[in-house]
């Protein structure tokens, strides 16, 4: 393809979407916060591109008895502004150690850290912790 002098690259992503805040669920009852955590974790899985970006790389269909479930909490601080502060790898499950590396498990543990972040919540007068489970089937 050849290259056009003074025409603007496009970029292969689409516009940043605005995501409303995350309700601080936690302090509701207990249907609607059952409902907003399960929406909380939609979001997280969409945020981290897990597991769709490995079933776009690879056949599952004829390993399905072969998936390996990871099991991360993360302990969250949700600062009075909405803002997540510290997040914490507080435990780790699964069957790891039969096909994946350390390293492989310590960038999943860092990719969930990232998209905790990058998550906002409703404003309130206290800070609160929140623990967040995430689930890997590899």
């Amino acid at each position: 393809m050849p290259l056009v002098v003074g025409r603007q690259a496009t970029s292969p992503y689409g516009p940043t979407k605005v995501v409303p805040p995350v309700a601080r669920f936690w302090l509701k009852p207990d249907s609607a916060s059952a409902q907003q955590a399960q929406t909380l974790v939609a979001l997280l899985m969409r945020r981290t591109g897990l597991p769709d970006a490995f079933l776009r790389h690879k056949d599952y269909t004829t390993h399905a008895d072969e998936g390996i479930i990871i099991s991360f909490f993360f302990l969250a601080v949700v600062r009075p502004d909405g803002t997540v502060g510290s997040v914490t790898l507080q435990k780790q499950t699964g069957d790891e150690e039969r096909a994946y590396s350390p390293e492989s498990i310590a960038l999943l543990a860092d990719e969930g850290r990232r998209a905790i972040k990058t998550l906002r919540f409703e404003a309130a007068a206290t800070q609160d912790s929140l623990t967040i489970p995430l689930h890997f089937r590899l």
